[in-house]
Parts: structure tokens; sequence; C-alpha cells
């Protein structure tokens, strides 16, 4: 849609903007042009401004740091507010 270079930077797989919905360019979670300055981001799973931990959604704050990312190597289905089992029983995978 647009002749200007992309400058794509790796970040959570959670995070959107609207040109992720109409741009061939832009249709890849967990990666984000970072070139446009007025461009709004959110959480996928909040559906808000910020994310689960209640920090900014911008591709600069959602990095590994956070404990609600989701990076391209984790699996789509894994929750980051799931408490661990504490007696050492795995835990049951979902279909």
């Amino acid at each position: 849609m647009s002749d200007r270079p992309l400058r794509i930077v790796q970040t959570c797989l959670h995070l959107r903007h609207k040109l992720m919905y109409v741009d061939i360019d832009h249709m890849r979670p967990g990666e984000v042009d970072v070139t446009s300055s007025t461009r709004n981001y959110w959480c996928q799973r909040t559906q808000e401004s910020r994310g689960p931990d209640r920090q900014s959604a911008d591709p600069f704050s959602c990095s590994a740091s956070r404990a609600c990312y989701r990076g391209a190597g984790l699996s789509a289905t894994t929750d980051a507010h799931r408490p661990a089992a504490s007696d050492g029983a795995a835990e049951a995978t979902l279909p």
C-alpha cells in the first residue's frame, strides 16, 4: 500500500494495530513496523492499550522482560497467567 520502507522490530505476538488487518505488508504477528509516529497499538489479550500487567502496549514496551510477553518461538496456547502446578504434577494439555 505504501512505497516507504518498513522498519520491522520483533515484539510480542499479542501486539496489534489496525494496519495489520488491511495491509499484507503488516500482517505479521510478532513483527511490527515502527516507522509511524501516529499508530495506535493494543494488546490482543486485553483489547486495551495496556497489557495484562497494566503496562503500555507498544513495540518498545512489549518485550521479553514482561511476564505476559509471547515471542514467535512460544506456543500460541501458552498462558502466562496460568498458575504452575504446585504439587509437581504435570499440567494437562488442552486439545
